[in-house]
């Protein structure tokens, strides 16, 4: 059973039955405000029913963790989506830059969390309103807070001012569970669970016969293996089946 995958799929039929439809700067979305999803290692965000290329949300989870800007590093993992955005070879201000060089959040919320007491002011921002007008795109996902446990684990809500459920939102789930992975790592903890909370939970009407078309398709069970967060090949998925890919144009 994926218990993950079909509290996902039900966050997608809900949407497309009930939500409110928007006229946006880049087309017409079905969208519910303030929903979530939750993921653990007993239950990953991973997604059997439809083909995700879950190696280039690796590389690009590496990509941002590093610091890095560039597109050549995601080109080198077969990553395209960010040529539109790209100026000189180079994403400014985008996901990297917020989490390392505006300051070093990452090692901020690190060294947060390695102190003897619980702290409410362990959490990451991406939303710099400086930075907009020199973004081509803003962050959609932008805030990180993490919980540590007197047992010692790590929760961690990742919050999305706006998530495309059907396209985007299966490569962030993993990008964000990876984050947790790491910063727990680094301070010691063990993995509680990660919390998806969706300011703006959305799907765009282009696409929904092809979500009817997956939402008709079976999940199969999943184990997600981390060995090493912070390398491309140190992350193994293993599914019992997967579901065929499903095409449906990109949409940023």
């Amino acid at each position: 059973m994926n218990r993950f995958e079909n509290a996902y799929k039900s966050l997608l039929l809900a949407v497309l039955e009930a939500g409110h439809d928007f006229e946006t700067r880049n087309g017409k979305t079905r969208a519910m405000i303030n929903r979530s999803l939750k993921a653990n290692l007993f239950d990953p965000p991973i997604i059997t029913g439809k083909k995700i290329f879950y190696d280039k949300a690796v590389a690009e989870w590496v990509w941002m963790q590093q610091g890095r800007t560039d597109i050549e590093f995601l080109h080198h993992y077969g990553i395209t989506w960010w040529d539109s955005y790209a100026v000189e070879g180079h994403v400014y201000r985008s996901y990297g830059y917020q989490l390392r060089q505006n300051p070093d959040q990452l090692k901020y919320v690190i060294d947060e969390l390695k102190k003897p007491f619980s702290s409410r002011r362990a959490r990451i921002s991406l939303w710099q309103p400086r930075d907009l007008k020199l973004q081509a795109i803003p962050c959609c996902y932008t805030e990180f807070d993490f919980i540590k446990y007197p047992d010692g684990k790590l929760q961690m809500v990742m919050t999305f001012r706006s998530s495309d459920l059907f396209l985007g939102f299966p490569y962030d789930a993993l990008v964000g569970f990876l984050l947790l992975k790491h910063v727990a790592n680094q301070a010691d903890l063990k993995v509680h669970s990660i919390i998806y909370s969706f300011i703006n939970a959305h799907i765009y009407t282009a696409h929904i016969d092809a979500i009817r078309d997956y939402l008709d398709l079976p999940t199969y069970k999943s184990m997600l293996l981390v060995s090493d967060p912070t390398a491309v090949d140190g992350v193994d998925i293993e599914m019992s089946g997967q579901g065929p890919y499903i095409k449906a144009d990109l949409i940023l």
